[in-house]
Formats: C-alpha cells, sequence, structure tokens
C-alpha cells in the first residue's frame, strides 16, 4: 500500500490531468446541450475528443518501443477515458430532458383532459 502512496506521489503532476480534462468535457457538453436544440449536437465534443484519442493511441501503438510511445500512449488512455465519461454524460442529460418533456406533455393532458 505504501509503494501505491508514493507512486500517486510521484505522479501527482500527470494524474491531475484526468478531472481537469473531465470537467472541462463535462461543461463543454452541458453548454452544448443548452444552446442547441438537436440531441445529437451534445455528442459532439466527445466524439472529437475520441477520435483525437484514438488517432494518437494508434500512432502510439506503432512507436511503442520508443520514449515518445510511452507518453502517447498515456495522452491516448486520458483523452478516450475523457471521450467516454462525456458520452455518458451527454446521455444523461438526454435522459433527463426526454423525462422533463415527457412530464411537460402529461401535464398539458391533465390541464385540458384530453390530447
Amino acid at each position: 500500500m505504501a509503494g501505491l502512496i508514493s507512486l500517486v506521489a510521484d505522479n501527482i503532476s500527470k494524474l491531475i490531468v484526468l478531472p481537469i480534462l473531465s470537467i472541462i468535457i463535462i461543461g463543454l457538453t452541458y453548454f452544448v446541450s443548452r444552446h442547441n436544440d438537436e440531441k445529437i449536437v451534445k455528442f459532439y465534443p466527445s466524439f472529437i475528443v475520441g477520435i483525437v484519442g484514438l488517432a494518437i493511441g494508434i500512432v502510439a501503438f506503432f512507436s511503442l518501443t520508443s520514449a515518445i510511445g510511452l507518453n502517447l500512449a498515456w495522452i491516448s488512455v486520458i483523452l478516450l477515458s475523457n471521450a467516454l465519461i462525456g458520452i455518458l454524460f451527454a446521455g444523461i442529460i438526454g435522459l433527463f430532458d426526454d423525462v422533463k418533456d415527457y412530464y411537460k406533455e402529461s401535464e398539458k393532458v391533465k390541464r385540458n383532459g384530453k390530447k
């Protein structure tokens, strides 16, 4: 356990990038979803980050034995995990909006007495 704690303490500067980028992706997804009515648009930031992460991952795979290969692999893992976080967050926003619209429609039916 002490070895794990010392490993995290030594690499904290690399590990802090993950939550910061996650917050940026979540904020960008929220901003895009609130300022556009189309449902697919909220997935665009995550798709872009995922494509960039996949491209860097492919380059890292072919140069894995060089010094830059491991750094590129690390960047790829960070970008792909943040793309997954953004896609999941966009899905949650979509579910929330659909439930909200359903209850608004249900409330209109109750007031008018008909659909």
